[in-house]
């Protein structure tokens, strides 16, 4: 039985043309032979589509454009290799255009679909380029090598960031809430053939609230995220203000809640959104820091509710008292612990105990995970070292990865007339919110910026915009 064979016979009609497919398949593979009759069948109807298509456009084209004749091509698509021929034009200028490829968002020189591109990106942003190139080409039926996955992220990850920066909200978004929160924070990666061996990528999250999913789980409302290597912290906080005019409605947002770890730029990151803003210490470096200064002397877990309900001053006696006992190294971690809670003391009581008393919070820490998920856990370890611009590339696809493999994300033409290094995101007058006369301040940019008084003071003048309300 395994001996005989099934005769299968197929007719093709593209346009007004038909051609026959005839196959025999062994009983004994039938599964492959079916697979491999698909494949072929696939291969043949998408090669005489591309020729009516190609047919069709003719009609399209203008007419002071000179037909210079037909070009061959071979593109790998999901399904395998497809040779075709289109027809070339010269247009007035004397360029030569090809619009088969331009319907099919195919590039000079690439040898891979846009799709197929699209699908190498995510694998590599899953699993590393060796073996997104192995699962590649077990899917499209053909040989993808690890440097073909490495070009496909680098011409996809460079795509998505120029169509960012080409991207200016014209319409405020559709999202409002009265309290928008926003996390940042940093991690440093290695890089390899570069001037520098190390550069941070900065890492932000914002939403409007949580959602409970599970026991002790949460799901972030509306979350929107972004990541920026190397730059200025004012590209920083001006790419922040156009995603954050895309995403929420700001003119309903009464107060923003800013999280991090202390950091100078992390504090400053959401400064453009002109709303009042205050400032909390991520809950997990101040824990840490206890625990690892304090944590043999005093109860942190006793020692945090205070903190967190009725500030450092109600806990600084105790911390100076294990100080002034201990010796050594302990004596200069404690004392560098406890400086680094002095700075910030004005982020550190809970919310709901900064006299906000018709607005409800929700917890913060997620730019912990947040950062993992969208930087630590693709591109850290397994002794990963960068290029510049690949990197770039990766945390490009990683931002938009849920997207891409969706098949969801709406690759655009980018505007080949804007500067787009001197390109800056638009930010909107808000009507809504008295505007004082702008002044500026060196102690606020200089090298005191960073002083506990300094900072309270500009949370005071962020919040309130009147120095007479606290006086």
């Amino acid at each position: 039985m395994t001996d005989k064979a099934v005769t299968i016979s197929i007719t093709i009609k593209a346009g007004k043309e038909e051609r026959y497919l005839e196959k025999e398949i062994a009983v004994g593979e039938l599964e492959q032979g079916l697979e491999r009759l698909g494949q072929e069948m696939t291969v043949e109807v998408s090669q005489k589509i591309l020729e009516v298509l190609d047919d069709e456009i003719r009609h399209e084209v203008p007419e002071s454009w000179q037909n210079v004749g037909r070009e061959k091509r071979s593109v790998v698509m999901t399904f395998g290799w497809v040779n075709y021929a289109r027809r070339v034009y010269k247009d007035e200028q004397g360029r030569r255009i090809k619009p088969l490829d331009v319907l099919l968002d195919i590039q000079p020189y690439e040898r891979n679909s846009l799709k197929v591109q699209t699908m190498g990106s995510v694998l590599a942003a899953q699993s590393t380029y060796r073996m997104a190139a192995d699962s590649l080409s077990y899917l499209v039926k053909t040989d993808i090598s690890a440097s073909s996955i490495q070009r496909m992220v680098w011409k996809i990850g460079q795509r998505i960031e120029a169509q960012e920066k080409d991207f200016e909200a014209e319409e405020p978004g559709k999202i409002s809430a009265p309290v928008l929160y926003g996390e940042s924070d940093g991690v440093w990666l290695h890089l390899q053939r570069e001037k520098v061996r190390k550069k941070e990528v900065k890492v932000a999250v914002m939403y409007t609230g949580k959602q409970l999913i599970g026991k002790d789980r949460y799901k972030l409302n509306t979350k929107t995220t972004m990541t920026q290597l190397g730059g200025t912290t004012l590209e920083w906080q001006e790419k922040l203000r156009n995603l954050a005019d895309k995403t929420y409605d700001l003119d309903k947002s009464r107060l923003m809640v800013v999280g991090g770890d202390g950091n100078v730029w992390v504090k400053q990151s959401f400064d453009l959104f002109n709303l009042p803003q205050t400032y909390l210490l991520d809950r997990f470096h101040v824990r840490r820091a206890l625990s690892q200064s304090f944590g043999q002397e005093l109860d942190i877990s006793q020692l945090c509710k205070r903190l967190y309900s009725q500030g450092f001053e109600f806990i600084s006696a105790d911390l100076l008292d294990c100080i002034f006992r201990s010796r050594g190294k302990k004596k200069e971690q404690m004392q560098k612990t406890y400086q680094y809670l002095e700075n910030n003391q004005d982020a550190l009581m809970d919310l709901d105990q900064r006299g906000f008393s018709n607005l409800s919070f929700c917890s913060l820490g997620t730019i912990e995970g947040n950062v993992d998920k969208l930087v630590v856990h693709r591109m850290q370890g397994r002794g990963c070292s960068w290029r510049l611009e690949g990197a770039r590339s990766m945390l490009a696809i990683l931002r938009r990865r849920d997207e891409l493999k969706n098949h969801c994300f709406k690759f655009l033409p980018i505007s080949q007339d804007r500067n787009k290094s001197t390109a800056k995101p638009r930010v909107k007058p808000r009507q809504s919110v008295y505007q004082p006369v702008s002044g500026s301040l060196s102690f606020l940019q200089g090298d005191y910026q960073s002083k506990p008084w300094v900072q309270l003071l500009k949370q005071k003048l962020n919040y309130g915009l009147s120095l007479n309300d606290y006086f």
